[in-house]
């Protein structure tokens, strides 16, 4: 009898072991909702480059130095018959002053704005003059021997993509053709124009490392036009 007394309370004492074991398996936990990271990403850059249509003079009010049509706005930019991106001049001759205002639209950007940049070049000095609106351009390749040619930065009013004024910005207004003796009649004379936009800040080169955006806009644009402008020292 005490024997088997014992042996039930040792089958007991096994049990309420096991069932000792058994509760140390459960455990306290907490578990949080996810954490969303949103980058929302900012507009492209897109930019264009125009000027009123010459439309052999048909567009220029000679009497009032004024153009025709979208003298005071840009209503009609989208018109090629206003706003194109060549002209021809024919006819011309000593002293002649020619209506000609190649302007860049910023049309996208990032809220923070982008830096502009204009390549010119064809100007000879030797026939023509040309004056860059010195205001809102300043050059950022060296002119020692180059004249007016050469690559420019934006340096007016902030631009502001749209569809309004504050989206555009003039290069310059007119070429003047010089008023002396021409002996031989020179050649056809072509002043060829390039814009270029980029972001302002976090700019990495092809090799991964900072650069800015002087740096690649006379990179690029030099690289567009098949030209040699070096930046100023």
């Amino acid at each position: 009898m005490k024997t088997k007394n014992m042996l039930i309370g040792g089958m007991s004492l096994a049990l309420v072991a096991c069932i000792s074991v058994g509760a140390t398996l459960a455990y306290l936990s907490a578990a949080t909702g996810p954490v969303v990271n949103t980058f929302t990403m900012g507009d492209g850059i897109a930019l264009e480059l125009k000027e009123h249509a010459w439309n052999d003079g048909k567009n220029y009010n000679d009497a009032t130095d004024e153009w025709k049509t979208d003298n005071t706005g840009y209503t009609n930019w989208d018109n090629p018959t206003v706003w194109d991106k060549a002209n021809t001049y024919t006819d011309v001759v000593p002293g002649m002053t020619l209506p000609k205002d190649p302007t860049v639209k910023l049309v996208s950007s990032p809220k923070a704005g982008a830096e502009i940049y204009v390549l010119v070049n064809g100007i000879n000095d030797a026939y023509m003059d040309v004056v860059i609106n010195g205001d809102n351009w300043e050059p950022v390749t060296d002119q020692t021997n180059t004249g007016k040619n050469g690559i420019y930065h934006y340096t007016g009013h902030a631009l502001v993509a749209g569809n309004t004024d504050a989206a555009y910005a003039e290069f310059f207004s007119e070429v003047t053709f010089k008023d002396q003796d021409w002996n031989v009649t020179p050649d056809n004379q072509n002043i060829v124009l390039y814009a270029f936009a980029c972001q302002k800040t976090d700019l990495v080169d092809e090799d991964g490392g900072a650069t800015t955006p002087t740096v690649e806009a006379i990179k690029v644009l030099n690289e567009k036009a098949d030209t040699g402008f070096v930046a100023k020292q």
